[in-house]
Parts: structure tokens; C-alpha cells; sequence
């Protein structure tokens, strides 16, 4: 996992957790603005505040690593479910759905079996990130075109 990795890769990990967690809480605001949302904005703000922490306790941290990261993970695959029932249309909302589930499906195989995958501890850690990463990512585009498009 991130813990075995060398120090520098990750201060840059820990560091882009930082940020991505702080550009989640500062756009949540904006979406109730816009979409007139409470529970995405709710749940999306919520959900970088555990993004932060992630990149604040890393993993050798224990039991606050584990806190935020179950925060950041289980609330960006509700934020994306939320966002399908709600705000996104199109395609958006079938991706939403798809990465929803998977990342909170993941996250579920994770804090159940934990290394006892082929992908090891690490590896179904990466993909709880990722997936959960992916949406947001997504999303944000989904934001950008939806702005052009006004």
C-alpha cells in the first residue's frame, strides 16, 4: 500500500489528497447554488472533509486513517448515487450509477476481506481510491460542460 511506498511519492499522494479534498468542499456550496441540491452538497462536502483527512493521517496513522477514509470513500459513492437520482443527466447518470456502486461495492470488499483478494491489501485499496477519484473527476467535467452549455 501507500505505507511501503518511498517517502517522496508519498508526500505527493498525501499532499494531492490535500487539495482534491479542499476543491471538494470549496465546490460543494456552488452546487447547492446551482443545482439547489442539499444532499449532494451535503454529502459531496462531506466527503472531501474525509479526502483531506486521508492525505492528513496516511495509513500508518491507524485508526484516523481509517476514520477519513471510510468518510472520503463511502461518501463520494453516495455523492455519485445522489448525484444520478438527482442532478446529472444523460450518460452522467448511467457513469454515476456504475462508479456509485462499484467504489461503495469495493469499499465493502475492502474493510470485509481485505488482502484476501488476488489484488492484495494494497491493490483493493487503490481501487476504492480510484474508482471513487474517477467519479469525481468525471463529475467535475460533467460540471464544466453543463456550464458551457448555460
Amino acid at each position: 500500500g501507500a505505507a511501503s511506498a518511498p517517502a517522496a511519492s508519498q508526500a505527493v499522494f498525501n499532499g494531492t489528497m490535500v487539495v482534491a479534498g479542499l476543491a471538494m468542499a470549496a465546490v460543494a456550496p456552488l452546487l447547492r447554488e446551482v443545482y439547489d441540491q442539499s444532499l449532494l452538497t451535503g454529502v459531496f462536502a462531506v466527503a472531501g472533509v474525509g479526502v483531506v483527512g486521508v492525505g492528513v493521517f496516511p495509513t500508518q496513522t491507524g485508526i484516523l486513517h481509517v476514520i477519513a477514509a471510510t468518510i472520503a470513500f463511502v461518501g463520494i459513492g453516495v455523492a455519485a448515487l445522489v448525484a444520478a437520482a438527482t442532478t446529472v443527466r444523460g450518460a452522467m447518470r448511467y457513469v454515476s450509477v456504475a462508479l456509485g456502486v462499484a467504489e461503495l461495492v469495493a469499499f465493502v470488499l475492502f474493510a470485509t476481506v481485505g488482502g484476501g483478494t488476488p489484488l492484495g491489501i494494497g491493490g483493493l485499496e487503490r481501487w476504492v481510491a480510484y474508482l471513487g477519484l474517477a467519479w469525481v473527476l468525471a463529475f467535475g467535467g460533467y460540471l464544466l460542460g453543463a456550464a458551457d452549455a448555460r
